[in-house]
């Protein structure tokens, strides 16, 4: 059995990568970088690891409700998001130290996303599909579509946000 997780560093823009292997063993789908600090969330750990350097790694156990798919950092937070519990959304304004958690009603987030002052969370699966928004992570609301979509990022643009997704029933669409 493993006991660490590979992960690559880049120090020149993208153009070469160092391997490294001093995460601990689990599934790291979520990481964001804030105020000097990365932040890992694994998919199956309540516990966030937090580096300045993205090689050297420290844990802060039992912070999270469950695991985490996505994280994102904006206005001074991280957020968090993931299917396991499936409705919360977790936050943290000292750099991953301590997390609160709001319960989303309805969502099963997997992707998040901010810009221009506001986070966004996406749910996926035609079951679940759902767009979210907030400012501070803690007061969320639902963006209703016309039809129902799938969608995993947000970008904003002059006075408008973007939305790709898609749609069984029409292919891809901006919204």
């Amino acid at each position: 059995s493993s006991t660490s997780t590979k992960h690559a560093v880049s120090t020149d823009n993208g153009a070469t990568f160092t391997h490294y292997t001093s995460l601990p063993a689990d599934y790291y789908y979520a990481i964001a970088y804030g105020n000097g600090y990365f932040i890992a969330g694994a998919y199956s750990s309540s516990t966030v690891r937090r580096s300045t350097d993205g090689v050297t790694w420290t844990g802060i156990a039992g912070v999270l409700s469950g695991g985490s798919d996505t994280m994102s950092y904006g206005n001074g937070l991280f957020v968090s998001a993931g299917r396991i519990p499936g409705t919360t959304v977790s936050r943290s304004s000292n750099d991953g130290s301590s997390w609160s958690t709001t319960t989303v009603s309805g969502a099963s987030p997997v992707t998040s996303c901010f810009t221009n002052g506001k986070f966004f969370i996406f749910n996926s699966g035609s079951a679940t599909n759902g767009v979210w928004h907030s400012t501070d992570a803690i007061t969320w609301t639902r963006i209703t579509f016309p039809i129902s979509v799938s969608a995993s990022s947000a970008e904003f643009y002059g006075t408008d946000y973007i939305i790709p997704a898609y749609s069984a029933a029409t292919g891809s669409v901006l919204l």
